[in-house]
């Protein structure tokens, strides 16, 4: 699923990217590249929560996640939070 997830990625097609990197994060749910591809893509796309979300369980197994961290600052400040 993970290699659906770029392709979507790639063609900029959000609803069949998020159900491709659900599946692929569902499979391998510890795998935080591909969570943080996810966020990446979503935060592309205008998703600001679902990139939120992803960004709180990138850091809930690895708080010292530093690209997550300053990733989630933008992403408060795109919420207003």
């Amino acid at each position: 699923y993970h290699l659906a997830a770029t392709a979507y990625t790639s063609l900029g097609l959000y609803p069949q990217g998020r159900d491709a990197f659900e599946k692929a994060l569902a499979d391998d749910p510890q795998q935080v590249v591909w969570r943080y591809e996810f966020a990446l893509f979503s935060y592309r796309h205008g998703h600001y929560q679902e990139t939120h979300h992803q960004l709180l369980t990138i850091l809930e197994h690895q708080p010292q996640h530093k690209r997550a961290q300053d990733f989630l600052l933008k992403v408060k400040d795109r919420l207003g939070n």
